[in-house]
């Protein structure tokens, strides 16, 4: 395979290395926008997701800066020392909750959020703001750190909000899990679960399920069950950022053995992981989980069949990505799987605290297209597989965390 290296016997695509080393702010190339400025109430989703920094030093020790191979973000994106200050945050929640606003919650993100220097302070943003607090961490030391401040963990703890921490941990095994985010991961995960258990602060694992990872899935629902977690959301692995090159992706359609290099996942059917994952999740969620019990296992629907995109209806996601240092514009994506492609097709633009529908090639103007093999006007065909972050797998009865 060209313009790779090998990895542990699987070919892992190289960076540009022209790209590496210097400072990359994620910016919208496209600033022209389009149509009266978008409110809250505009859109059918309770949540904005606030990408505050793109700083991620691995989820390791603190030496250990490898990049987790199967990240939806860009090497370049998070290779950039882009990020919010406090105004951005506040100009966000303000936009958030105007009157009448269906937004009840704001997910602090990376990169790893507590390496924003003014984390602390933006966990009291949203807190201020009347919203629920959401963070997502891959277990850092710093979010260790950031926990020692005893009134971000009065916050997160709070009765009276749906406040929740979301930890990463593929596998209980080190030698899968490390092996995919860095040297330590698993021990720092496992210190961040018992730390937050110590605490009583809600949490929750996500995990990134690679073919290695699907044996030990039970032990891992096990162990969250046990710890107190809430639920486990399992991801299917990337295919975009520094998951997958975009010139890069399968043809879905065919039969032949799809690789996702970064990841080191190999499936010989395009659905081997809706089949091996959903069933594994379906199973345990049917045989193991009590009716009384609030503990759920969730799965996103990876290769099953879309028939419809949430972004024409509004009901995706925004995610406010750190601001152009020229133009001061937040690029703002509707769909989680565009992140990679932020820079050029993010669905609108946050510029003087508005947020206005960006003109051009977008994910939208994508979403809208008709005429494609299977036309469900995803914005990601036909470039990449049948994945939806917003179809998800659930136990009966029971919503999504």
């Amino acid at each position: 395979m060209p313009n790779s290296r090998s990895f542990d016997r699987f070919e892992m695509p190289r960076d540009n290395e022209r790209l590496l080393g210097r400072p990359l702010p994620i910016v919208a190339l496209n600033t022209e926008s389009a149509d009266d400025p978008l409110q809250p109430g505009d859109f059918a989703v309770d949540g904005v997701d606030i990408y505050t920094n793109t700083l991620c030093h691995g989820a390791g020790t603190e030496g250990d800066d490898r990049l987790c191979g199967y990240c939806f973000l860009s090497a370049a994106q998070l290779k950039s020392k882009n990020m919010m200050g406090q105004d951005h945050v506040d100009s966000i929640l303000d936009w958030a909750t105007q009157p009448n606003s269906p937004i009840e919650t704001a997910s602090l993100l990376g990169g790893e959020f507590p390496l924003h220097p003014d984390a602390k302070e933006m966990v009291h943003q949203v807190d201020d703001a009347g919203l629920n607090v959401r963070i997502v961490t891959n277990g850092s030391w710093a979010f260790r750190k950031l926990l020692q401040n005893d009134d971000v963990v009065e916050v997160l703890k709070a009765d009276n909000r749906d406040n929740l921490v979301a930890v990463s941990l593929d596998s209980l095994q080190p030698e899968i899990n490390d092996r995919y985010r860095g040297k330590g991961a698993t021990e720092n995960a496992l210190a961040t679960i018992a730390m937050l258990g110590e605490k009583q602060i809600p949490f929750r694992v996500n995990a990134t399920v690679m073919k290695a990872a699907i044996d030990g899935l039970w032990d891992l629902y096990g162990f969250a069950r046990q710890e107190g977690a809430q639920a486990v959301l399992v991801h299917f692995p990337s295919m975009v950022g520094r998951g997958r090159r975009w010139d890069r992706l399968p043809n879905m359609r065919t039969h032949k053995q799809i690789e996702i290099p970064t990841s080191g996942a190999t499936f010989d059917e395009p659905h081997e992981w809706e089949d091996s994952v959903r069933w594994s999740a379906k199973v345990y969620n049917a045989k193991r989980i009590p009716e009384d019990s609030s503990f759920r296992v969730t799965c996103e629907d990876g290769y099953g069949k879309v028939q419809n995109c949430r972004l024409l209806e509004r009901s995706g996601s925004l995610q406010f990505l750190p601001p152009n240092p020229q133009t001061g514009e937040m690029p703002v994506v509707a769909c989680g799987l565009n992140m990679a492609t932020a820079a050029t097709e993010s669905a609108y633009l946050f510029r003087d605290g508005s947020l206005f529908t960006r003109a051009g090639i977008t994910e939208l103007s994508r979403a809208r297209a008709r005429g494609t093999t299977y036309d469900h006007r995803c914005p990601l065909r036909p470039r990449t597989s049948l994945a939806c972050i917003y179809d998800r797998l659930e136990p009966k009865n029971q919503s999504t965390p």
